[in-house]
């Protein structure tokens, strides 16, 4: 955990945002008030002081540096929203703390946030894994796996993440491509016309290169 973090009362409206990062976590530690100040700043769009960090875990491997923080981003819970799923604000977080860092803290924003119940987004899940592969990983649409879904909903508030698998042999040329801002924003735009009552896209939380055994699949 972070040093200086606040418990938010309950009675503080606002917005869970998970963020990960190509870096250890005590590298982001080491960038703490740096890291606040744009994710306040650039993609919460709120005064500093109203970022907190609430959680966060080291995911690094002997190979592979990565890490998650949780922050809680105080305010108007729609305009929370909307400005976090901002295309723009995204990568001006990403560009500011890359730049104010050194070396680099890399934010590293296929998990993808939907802003609708889990039943619903497998309702229509065709649809979802051919711009999956068509708009954002750029891949046949056979090369697409949901591997895992996760229905984070409550009764005000419709959430669920799914994990996808991206199958192709350029590695760095799948990650490039769902790192793409043009690319996310097409993903959003396309499922969003295409299902009804929409599946939206709230946004794309991780692009980690992985290998998966791919025996006995159709």
């Amino acid at each position: 955990m972070f040093a200086g973090v606040v418990a938010m009362s309950q009675a503080v409206p606002g917005i869970r945002v998970v963020v990960e990062f190509d870096n250890t976590l005590s590298r982001v530690k080491g960038y703490q008030a740096v890291v606040n100040k744009y994710m306040a700043e650039k993609l919460c769009r709120i005064p500093e002081k109203g970022v907190k960090v609430i959680d966060s875990k080291d995911q690094s491997t002997t190979f592979n540096h990565k890490s998650t923080v949780t922050f809680f981003c105080a305010g108007d819970t729609k305009t929370l929203l909307n400005n976090c799923k901002g295309m723009w604000n995204q990568h001006q977080l990403k560009d500011e703390i890359k730049d104010h860092t050194t070396p680099d803290i890399e934010v590293k924003k296929v998990t993808v946030q939907f802003d609708n119940t889990l039943s619903r987004v497998q309702g229509n899940i065709k649809t979802v894994n051919k711009y999956m592969a068509e708009k954002l990983c750029r891949v046949n649409g056979r090369s697409v796996v949901a591997v895992r879904g996760k229905d984070q909903s409550s009764m005000l508030n419709h959430k669920s993440t799914v994990e996808f698998f991206c199958l192709g042999s350029d590695v760095r040329k799948l990650v490039s491509n769902c790192n793409g801002m043009w690319n996310r924003h097409q993903l959003k735009d396309e499922i969003e016309d295409h299902t009804t009552p929409d599946i939206e896209v709230q946004k794309v939380i991780s692009c980690t290169p992985i290998y998966m055994a791919m025996g006995g699949r159709k």
